[in-house]
């Protein structure tokens, strides 16, 4: 959104944002104080498919960059987890949980099998998003070598339910 672009409390003068024929955008003066006058250069550029198609990427390599964007966000989200450690955290809570002695304690182990739980979802949500990425790359290829616009639709649809879970995980954990 182009009032994004200005600090907030700040006189915002968006309407003075022009697109130039060639896709740039004019100075636009922003005062922050009465005495200090800034310009900042905003490009309003209109996208649409053909636009891309037009500037050379196609469907299948916008599909194949929506893959490597995830499996990034992916990797990012492995490292916050620490996934061995979690692997090895759960292993240790389901052998303290299969003991007699863990159920003395009533209160304690609803609370210690609730954080078992929700560790074996987080692994668990991560484990369907890696997946779903992996499904995904093969759909990619499928779609690329039989030129299936089909098989491509599905590999967006893909992508769009994937992102929506990397998303919600990423901001958990932040």
């Amino acid at each position: 959104h182009r009032l994004d672009l200005f600090p907030t409390g700040e006189p915002r003068q968006p309407d003075l944002a022009r697109a130039h024929k060639d896709g740039g955008g004019k100075p636009i003066p922003l005062q922050q104080r009465p005495r200090d006058l800034m310009r900042f250069l905003i490009p309003v550029v209109k996208r649409d498919d053909h636009t891309a198609t037009r500037h050379g990427a196609s469907a299948i390599q916008q599909a194949h960059d929506g893959i490597e964007a995830q499996r990034v966000l992916l990797d990012r989200i492995s490292r916050n987890l620490n996934l061995p450690a979690l692997r090895k955290d759960i292993e240790v809570r389901e052998a303290e949980a299969g003991q007699a002695s863990f159920w003395a304690d009533s209160s304690a182990a609803k609370k210690k099998s609730k954080e078992l739980n929700e560790r074996k979802k987080t692994l668990a949500e991560w484990e369907k998003a890696a997946q779903i990425l992996e499904d995904l790359k093969i759909h990619l290829e499928l779609a690329h070598e039989a030129q299936d616009a089909g098989e491509l639709k599905e590999v967006g649809k893909g992508l769009t339910e994937n992102s929506r879970l990397l998303t919600a995980m990423d901001l958990r954990l932040k």
